[in-house]
């Protein structure tokens, strides 16, 4: 399973969850609105003749205010629920070694990290695979399929993954779930933000 499927069905799991939150801060901001609503009525039914000009002045700015305190809500719960996506995100990798798909996960990225580190290598070089000390066995049954002649360290800690390095570590490829991960957050946040604003417009095209 690749870091795109992981983070896909991340947000499979989390968007009904994400949906309830969002929908729940929309009312909260609706309550505001006809509260605000409600009171500017209450100034029209009281208010003579002679303070309707005044009146409608004042419906008018209840009503901004509360659009501006519903817009408040909305924003701040948004930051929070990329935050919560984030961790969440984060907490399903952490799960990544109770997945069946485990071994064919760790040796996806052992290959693509032998591959990334290869094209450095001299003639006779070998290759540094860094390891976590659970994947040991599963590590050390591929360790035939690898062309060039590797040597193994298993002082790693990580969810999933390997670092390969050149003998002289001068090249060092970084391919854990964790490495993965941070180098996706950026756009990750990005993705998030367009999509919790995707929910309050729905109109708007959803990246």
């Amino acid at each position: 399973m690749s870091l795109d499927a992981v983070l896909e069905q991340i947000n499979q799991q989390g968007a009904s969850q994400i949906k309830a939150i969002l929908a729940e801060a929309e009312m909260e901001a609706a309550h505001i609105v006809q509260q605000a609503v409600a009171e500017s009525y209450d100034i029209r039914n009281h208010a003579g003749r002679e303070g309707q000009a005044r009146g409608a002045q004042e419906r008018a700015g209840i009503l901004q205010q509360a659009q501006l305190d519903a817009l408040k809500i909305i924003g701040e719960n948004q930051s929070s629920l990329i935050e919560d996506a984030v961790q969440q995100a984060r907490r399903h990798l952490e799960q990544a070694r109770e997945n069946e798909t485990y071994s064919g996960l760790l040796r996806q990225l052992t290959l693509e990290a032998v591959k990334q580190i290869s094209v450095s290598l001299a003639p006779g070089d070998s290759i540094r695979l860094l390891a976590d000390p659970r994947d040991e066995t599963i590590l050390s049954a591929m360790l035939p399929e690898i062309s060039h002649p590797v040597e193994a360290v298993f002082n790693l800690h990580c969810q999933c993954g390997v670092i390969a390095e050149t003998s002289d570590r001068q090249v060092i490829v970084y391919n854990t779930l964790e490495s993965r991960l941070e180098r996706a957050m950026p756009y990750l946040r990005e993705a998030l933000a367009g999509y919790f604003e995707s929910l309050q417009n729905p109109t708007q095209a959803h990246v």
